[in-house]
């Protein structure tokens, strides 16, 4: 979404309050900014843009328990700065839970790119939400389409849907997928110790942005 400042707002998320929105940059160009804008009665005003070059991925997630922003890139950014703080040195789709102190990510580890047709196997990857430490890795096997979305469910669960079809928007239907269990919210001191040195996953396929009127954009925010 180009706006007449100049900047990219491509992805939104609401921060602590209903004054303060994020805007992450296109995925499509090399250096993607996170930039803050300020919401009021009055309309929508660019603060600030980070000059990091860095990946943030698909969408931009803001965590009320951490006052953090995380990144489906990985990257975890401090919204008063926008410097970044952190990495969890993984891509895909991605929820942080400051209730459980968890994040997670899907996606692909190498060894899973190119599967057969029909047979497309991705990996739920949990993680410490404030030391960055893969803790364990759930493989889910024949996967139809591509993730396109993904939430928390309830305290033991993770739901995320596919989108099937091509890149031009002509699709055949997903699916939603429901993952619950205790090793969702609750990995175990054997299962963490196994995950050291373990292939952190990565965002392989090319997520569909929904259209989006420019004109619209440029009314929103001046």
């Amino acid at each position: 979404m180009p706006t007449s400042t100049g900047h990219d707002f491509s992805e939104l998320t609401w921060g602590a309050d209903a004054t303060a929105i994020y805007a992450q940059g296109a995925t499509g160009i090399t250096w993607q900014p996170i930039s803050a804008l300020t919401v009021s009665d009055s309309g929508i005003v660019f603060d600030q843009s980070s000059s990091a070059d860095t990946y943030l991925g698909y969408r931009p997630h803001f965590d009320a328990g951490t006052g953090l922003i995380y990144s489906d890139g990985g990257g975890v950014t401090q919204p008063s700065t926008l410097a970044q703080v952190g990495n969890f040195n993984a891509s895909g789709l991605m929820v942080p839970d400051s209730t459980s102190g968890l994040a997670y990510f899907l996606g692909q580890t190498p060894s899973q790119v190119n599967g057969a047709e029909g047979t497309v196997a991705f990996t739920l990857q949990i993680y410490d939400l404030h030391s960055y430490a893969l803790l364990d890795s759930i493989v889910i096997p024949n996967v139809i389409g591509h993730p396109n979305q993904m939430i928390r469910w309830g305290a033991s669960g993770i739901a995320f849907t596919t989108e099937n079809g091509d890149y031009e928007g002509n699709n055949a239907p997903g699916l939603t997928y429901i993952l619950r269990g205790s090793e969702i919210s609750t990995p175990s001191a054997a299962v963490r110790q196994k995950s050291v040195g373990a292939e952190h996953v990565r965002l392989t396929w090319k997520p569909r942005k929904p259209m989006r009127s420019t004109a619209t954009g440029k009314q929103a925010i001046e």
